[in-house]
């Protein structure tokens, strides 16, 4: 055995054959090492054999092996690290196998396994922490990375330094955002975005950016812009000339375009610098300030590089103050239907409407988040605030519910823009490129919020002039001949163009001077003629309504209409307007003579794209390919700007909607993800904390709108209700003309197409309005609203026609429900509360319950359920079943708020019941052939099916129910078929079914909320003290010392404490008061059915509140069998009172997957006793009546 040229008196003996008895020789890696292992004498022994000898003296060599190798002892048998030093060799790692056998060696391949596995099963999903992976990976580095053996391993060292990688890109370096109270909203000019050090990054009036690196030279016999133009840009004239976009893109798409183009490129045209400039600030660029006023300011972007709707709020606090409303101070509103940008005026109207949508929606959204004051911090009543707190609230408010409306605008871009862009409704789908993702690898994460910089060459490539539609272009065409009458396109120049700007904004009443609340809007009709042009109406103008200063929205409407409706044009060679010559060749001429920018194959190698060799690759028509030729003689000389918009068009298929020039279209996709994910305000800072939580949730997409989660349909339907049928295409997909996205659905199967409507008729307005007359305030009905009902009912089911009398289903409830013994419901009542009752503190008596969803809910839908025979068994079932009654009843009555959405949820709630109620009224039918007998039988069979399992699941989960029996059910719908046979024309079994679930669903929405809304108005803050809310107390106090809830004159008393609640807290605004004045009469549009009052008081007629849940007043009667108990239930509680805070409050529980809420409001109470007994009941429910509760007393 060969011995080392190192020498240590421990442990190496040079001269020694063999080790001494008490010594052992181990190698590793190239070394030998001697260690000592101790007398196999001294071994404890059980055996004096020397088989059992060897056995103990090998079991104590390896354990001292061991030791050596994996344990960082002190002991004198081990290595010091100066001895480790002296005998390994850095340069040499471990080799894997000897790591393999240490590991093996200390018991750890059972452990590594199970880590391993563990980590496999986490690959693409958030790190279970539950799992220990972290301290798996610890724990292997712990062994396997000890310092004590042979050497350094790789493998160690790389996964140490991932895991350090790890622990790093965990958190962002430097932070992107933080609490300073300046950085929460955007700024006006979009300074400090970036707050890690470059504030100015991206800001308004900053320089252009440089994407790539021009180095071809400019060749000397390059053709002039015009020529390049004419030849290769220039459309042909007259509507022949015209190519409509071949996947038809509409010229909405367009219109919004232009939007984001102004939104982010403005160029200084003059030759001064204006603002903070790039280096405004520095001595040198003050001293030479005077010389650059003589030269071009065209590196400068006036505007900000974020998408933060600046064309709407202004690039700068002095033009942002034009269009904020201070006269209502402290609400942070927008003057109504005002924007700050004058540069869209020039543009067609369709994008001046857009903003003006974004100018409502950013009211709608500050009204709402002032409303709700989540926060607490706001006050609504401004009168006692000082100008600084009025001023503070009304910044605060107008940058969140700036935040909001920019959430609608990326939304837009993300999901209409590119979804158009790349066609994916073509495939059915819902997938989306979403920058703003967290993307996470080995590695760390892809940076976000770091700010952005637009560049000249993408401010080249956003000039879409090629898609103007045909009558876009006449509408150009018309605004510029006002200055160049002969309308010879090539004798236009700055100065002609700049003077049909100023007669235009002279008309719409935007010259110097005119605040843009006052600008009108251009007028925009298109008349589609069906084989010819379509024809263009621009002669006069929208005016604001002299009171609102809003704008008719059937005028606004007809504007996104038509523009929907028309056809873009197509990307490509020769297809830009002449009317745009002068722009084009500006355009050109800055980008080679001033910005000097990369050529056409330079911008494709700097995207990854292969580059051009010939003029046939560019643009497969030969005449185009051969007119560059002539213009610039080889491909490498091609110039950016006519190189981008002149190059050859996509074809549409899956991937390509937009179908522009192929190297637009990869470039714009980098453009978009650079531009979302580099903004602070739609990553890190897009949080329900500078959103509010109603805010964030409000400007999500829903991917079961029916547009794919577009959000465009959404800001077109909050703005501009009843304008829109809410299945139209052109509402769900307005960046396409609608045959062809209606073409989309139709190919993608006839049963969706069923769901969409191409040019569907107007749908009429449902609700209720109130308005001022003879000094009193009327409440008005819109519209004729059982007669929408039917229709949608049988839309919803898809019958041909319809006949309905709701009024025997109500007729027959009432029948059944006055036989009823009303105990069992105060029994429910009781024993929910005690059920549903948390004692949250073990030192307090006080126990909470949630009196709205716990109890009030499950009381009326258990009790409907009950009478119509729906099962309603589970966990939550009673609640699920109120929100699926709640969606068929919402799409059966609301009309701003209905949705495709809401459509397709009461179609999959009425499905889910209307067999349900059909086997009742089949069970119930005479039996007039052997058809009809089969049908009974099997109904009969259904039924009890279900009232067997329902009650059996009842009885084992011990849920209160408020009976057990099903007679009441038999009665209801033989009470039903006898009033049905008894019409000279009876209804079908399908449409009595559908009276049936159109009237369970009105019973459930309208009493529960009733029920809540009146345990609101008369459980008052404790925090609100007033005359009104004490001598309310009282005289319900009174009551409850006198009456019991069954006597006649105590049930009359609940009941009208109840209806006068309601009455005043009603859940619909505009019904809010009413007291109904009129009879029943012939229905008619606009409709008045009673006055406001707001005064409680106990002693009105009970025909004043015939129409307080529903228009036809069918509901009180059930009303008014449930409710008195629960009022005397709950203010017979020792003490009850509101919970403190939020929990207190009156307000709704999204469900979900549903489109409907179910109410909630926290009560709490003295859980030790009762201000009253009610001896019927007490035997029954004692231990939540005058109980000790937990040792309290």
């Amino acid at each position: 055995m060969n011995s080392t040229n190192h020498h240590h008196p421990r442990l190496f003996d040079r001269h020694a054959a063999r080790p001494r008895p008490e010594e052992g020789l181990i190698q590793s890696g190239g070394y030998t090492h001697l260690v000592q292992i101790g007398s196999a004498a001294d071994l404890p022994t059980l055996s004096d054999s020397q088989l059992w000898r060897k056995a103990s003296q090998l079991q104590e060599t390896v354990g001292t092996v061991a030791e050596y190798l994996f344990t960082k002892s002190n002991d004198p048998s081990g290595l010091t690290e100066y001895d480790e030093a002296t005998v390994t060799d850095s340069k040499n790692p471990t080799p894997l196998a000897y790591l393999g056998v240490q590991q093996l060696l200390a018991g750890r391949i059972p452990y590594n396994l199970k880590m391993i596995r563990n980590l496999l099963s986490s690959v693409g999903k958030p790190m279970d922490d539950r799992k220990l992976q972290l301290e798996d990976v610890v724990g292997w580095l712990a062994t396997a990375g000890k310092k004590r053996h042979d050497g350094p391993n790789k493998l160690v060292n790389d996964v140490q330094g991932q895991f350090i990688s790890l622990l790093w890109n965990d958190l962002s370096h430097p932070p992107t955002v933080d609490l300073n109270p300046k950085h929460r909203f955007r700024t006006p000019d979009g300074r400090d975005n970036n707050i890690a050090g470059f504030p100015l990054f991206g800001a308004a009036n900053q320089a252009y950016s440089r994407s790539v690196k021009p180095v071809h030279q400019v060749a000397p016999y390059v053709a002039e812009v015009e020529e390049m133009f004419d030849a290769i840009l220039r459309r042909p004239p007259g509507y022949q000339g015209f190519t409509p976009h071949p996947a038809g893109i509409s010229s909405l798409l367009v219109a919004f375009a232009s939007i984001i183009v102004h939104d982010i490129f403005w160029t200084n045209g003059g030759s001064e610098v204006l603002g903070s400039g790039s280096d405004i600030n520095s001595a040198r660029h003050q001293e030479s300030k005077k010389k650059e006023s003589t030269g071009s300011a065209r590196w400068q972007n006036l505007t900000s590089s974020y998408l933060s709707l600046d064309p709407l709020y202004g690039v700068s606090a002095a033009e942002q103050e034009t269009v904020r409303d201070r006269e209502q101070l402290g609400r942070g509103l927008l003057y109504n239907d005002s924007f700050a940008s004058q540069r869209l005026l020039i543009m067609p109207p369709a994008s001046c409407t857009l903003l003006v949508l974004f100018s409502r929606n950013h009211n709608r959204i500050a009204r709402k988040i002032l409303e709700l004051n989540e926060r607490g911090t706001w006050k609504k009543d401004l009168s006692g605030m000082s100008p600084e707190q009025l001023g503070q609230q009304d910044d605060e408010i107008f940058g969140t519910a700036r935040h909001v409306n920019c959430g609608y605008y990326v939304g837009i871009i993300l999901h209409d823009y590119l979804q158009s862009i790349l066609n994916t409704v073509q495939a059915d789908s819902d997938w989306m490129l979403d920058p703003r993702a967290t993307v996470k690898n080995l590695l760390g994460s892809t940076p976000k919020a770091i700010g952005n910089s637009v560049s000249v060459e993408f401010n080249l490539l956003y000039r879409w002039h090629a898609p103007i539609s045909w009558t876009q272009t006449q509408w150009i065409e018309n605004r510029i001949s006002r200055a160049l009458p002969s309308r010879r396109w090539e004798d236009l120049n700055g100065d002609l163009f700049q003077k049909s700007f100023d007669i235009l904004k002279k008309e719409l009443n935007a010259q110097p001077g005119s605040e843009p609340k006052n600008w009108k809007l251009a007028k925009y009709e298109v008349e589609f003629t069906g084989q010819g042009p379509p024809e263009l109406n621009d002669q006069g103008f929208y005016e604001r309504d002299p009171e609102t200063g809003k704008f008719r929205d059937e005028d606004l409407a007809r504007t996104l209409k038509d523009s929907t409706y028309e056809v873009a044009g197509a990307f490509g060679a020769r297809q830009v307007p002449t009317v745009m010559r002068w722009m084009e060749c500006q355009a050109m001429r800055t980008s080679r003579d001033e910005w000097k920018v990369c050529s056409l194959n330079e911008f494709r190698a700097f995207l990854g794209l292969k580059e051009f060799e010939t003029f046939l690759e560019w643009n497969a028509d030969p005449s185009v390919a051969k007119a560059m030729q002539d213009l610039v003689g080889h491909p490498s000389n091609i110039p950016l700007h006519v190189g981008l918009h002149g190059e050859e068009a996509k074809e549409p298929r899956l991937g390509s909607g937009l179908c522009p020039n192929y190297t637009i279209s990869r470039a714009i996709l980098s453009d978009a993800v650079a531009l979302v994910r580099g903004d602070r305000f739609y990553t890190d800072s897009a949080t329900a904390d500078t959103m509010t939580d109603w805010g964030f949730q409000d400007c999500q997409s829903d991917f079961r709108n029916g547009a794919y989660g577009g959000m465009l349909e959404k800001l077109i339907r909050n703005n501009l209700p009843d304008q829109y049928a809410f299945n139209d295409c052109a509402l769900l997909f307005p960046f396409l003309v609608p045959h062809r996205s209606y073409s989309y659905m139709q190919g993608i199967s006839p049963q969706k197409a069923l769901d969409y409507a191409f040019q569907p008729p107007p749908q009429p307005s449902l609700g209720f309005k109130q308005v001022q007359r003879g000094g009193e305030t009327w409440i008005y009905e819109l519209s004729d609203t059982p007669k929408v009902e039917i229709e949608r009912m049988r839309i919803l089911f898809g019958l041909p026609r319809m006949n309905s009398n709701i009024k025997i289903v109500y007729d027959a409830v009432k029948q059944v429900i006055s036989e009823q013994d009303a105990s069992p419901i105060q029994v429910f009542i009781r024993s929910r509360i005690e059920q549903c009752s948390v004692k949250r503190s073990p030192t307090s008596c006080d126990e909470t319950v949630d009196i709205a969803r716990d109890v009030c809910s499950p009381l009326v839908t258990g009790f409907l359920a009950h009478i119509f025979g729906l099962v309603e068994t589970g966990l939550h079932s009673q609640q699920l079943l109120l929100c699926a009654l709640s969606d068929i009843y919402r799409y059966l009555t609301e009309s701003p708020q209905i949705t495709f959405k809401l459509r397709g949820a009461a179609r999959v709630a009425a499905s889910g019941l209307i067999f349900q109620i059909k086997y009742h009224i089949q069970a119930c039918a005479a039996v007039r052939s052997v058809t009809g007998f089969i049908k009974k039988g099997a109904s009969i069979l259904s039924v009890g099916v279900l009232d067997v399992l329902e009650d059996s699941i009842k009885t084992l989960s011990g849920k209160p129910s408020i009976k057990h029996s099903h007679a009441d059910t038999k009665a209801f719908y033989k009470a039903l078929k006898a009033k049905n046979d008894a019409q000279t024309t009876p209804l079908s079994t399908e449409e009595l079914a559908a009276d049936c679930l159109r009237a369970v669903a009105t019973l459930a929405y309208t009493i529960v909320n009733g029920t809540a809304h009146a345990l609101d108005h008369l459980l008052p803050s404790s925090t609100v003290k007033s005359e009104e809310n004490v001598k309310l107390r009282e005289t319900l106090q009174s009551a409850l010392e006198k009456y019991d809830a069954n006597s006649p004159h105590g049930e009359e008393m609940y009941l009208k404490h109840a209806l006068e609640g309601a009455r005043l807290a009603h859940w619909i605004p505009d019904l809010r008061g009413l007291v109904v004045k009129t009879e029943n009469q012939e229905r008619q549009k606009d409709r008045p059915i009673g006055i406001t009052d707001g005064e409680f008081r106990l002693d009105r007629d009970p025909s004043e509140y015939s129409r307080l849940l529903d228009v036809e007043g069918n509901c009180l009667p059930i009303f008014a069998k449930l409710v008195p108990k629960m009022i005397y239930e709950v203010f017979s509680l020792s003490k009850v009172r509101r919970s403190p805070g939020r929990q207190g409050e009156l307000s709704k529980i999204l469900i979900t997957g549903m489109t409907a809420s179910i109410p909630t409001m926290h009560l709490r109470y003295d859980g030790t006793r009762t201000q009253k007994e009610t001896p019927k009941l007490a035997n029954k429910n004692g231990n939540l009546r005058g109980k000790k509760a937990n040792g309290c007393i």
